[in-house]
């Protein structure tokens, strides 16, 4: 049988309504806001670097949620956008390597107009050398002077070449007197006829030449020049008599002969020589090798007949 009558609930039994919210749903709706406080964080962090707001990286959008945020990290730092910590801009390393390689460029230039310390460590070339030796004797203008028989007359300067002939057939003589007349050489001493060159005031004995004495018999005619005026000395010379050569070559050995009957004499006048050097002093025929030192010189030869001059 159906029971119609329902039983009628304890007031006892009765809860008062609660407006209470239960915990679960408290804990979503905080997340939920929590959620919405990061989004809205990374949106105006966009703003700020130019995008618009609302757009986010492609893992926002795949999750749907916000971005990965290490542990221990605050949402500031879990918001930053690669625009905040990308390096430097390229075009400030362009301008700074241009900078860098322009200071190279102008040491360069500057370190090659500076000038090279070799220009003066450089020796005297050999032409100024015998420039410096030939200027120590006097230049002056040749004089000649003729006459018969004995006679005195001036010499132009200390030093310089005599150039003579005689047609006598006694002593013919020249003697360099100094300014007291007391003779200091004996260039030329021959008997009879002479022609040839030679030269006074080579030494030291000789720089206060001031007069030339001469003794002869017959007709003379006498020219002074300076010592630059002789000829130059060539590797093989030949000739007869006196003569007076400058010598611009390096050192030598020279094979010499000569078929007179009176001296024969080689003086060599060089810097290297404190005055002169008598390479040979002979009478008669000689025939034999000598050796000089380099120039620049002067060859003074005192000869009465032939004699000749080859390298060795």
């Amino acid at each position: 049988m159906r029971r119609t009558d329902h039983a009628q609930p304890d007031p006892k039994d009765h809860k008062p309504f609660s407006t209470a919210m239960p915990p679960g749903r408290l804990r979503r709706l905080m997340l939920a806001a929590g959620v919405a406080v990061l989004f809205l964080t990374a949106a105006a962090n966009g703003c700020e670097d130019g995008s618009e707001p609302g757009t986010g990286t492609g893992t926002e959008e795949a999750s749907g949620g916000a971005p990965y945020s290490a542990p221990n990290s605050s949402p500031q730092e879990a918001s930053r956008t690669p625009a905040e910590t990308s390096e430097p801009p390229e075009t400030s390393e362009v301008e700074t390597s241009e900078a860098e390689t322009s200071e190279p460029e102008t040491s360069e230039a500057e370190t090659s107009e500076s000038p090279e310390p070799s220009e003066t460590n450089e020796e005297p070339s050999e032409e100024t050398d015998t420039e410096d030796f030939f200027s120590q004797f006097s230049s002056f203008e040749p004089v000649t002077q003729s006459g018969t028989g004995d006679s005195v007359i001036d010499l132009p300067a200390p030093q310089g070449i005599i150039t003579a002939s005689h047609n006598g057939s006694s002593n013919f003589a020249l003697s360099v007197l100094d300014s007291g007349n007391a003779m200091s050489e004996l260039p030329i001493n021959v008997i009879g006829s002479y022609e040839g060159t030679t030269a006074y005031g080579m030494d030291e004995l000789s720089e206060d030449a001031a007069a030339l004495e001469i003794v002869a018999d017959g007709d003379w005619e006498i020219t002074v020049a300076p010592v630059t005026d002789a000829p130059e000395f060539s590797d093989s010379q030949a000739a007869q008599g006196d003569g007076v050569y400058l010598y611009t070559g390096g050192p030598a050995t020279w094979a010499l002969s000569h078929d007179g009957e009176s001296n024969f004499a080689i003086v060599y006048v060089s810097d290297s020589l404190f005055g002169s050097e008598l390479l040979v002093n002979e009478i008669g025929p000689y025939e034999g090798t000598v050796a000089v030192t380099s120039g620049p010189g002067v060859v003074i030869v005192i000869a009465d007949g032939e004699w000749s001059l080859s390298p060795s």
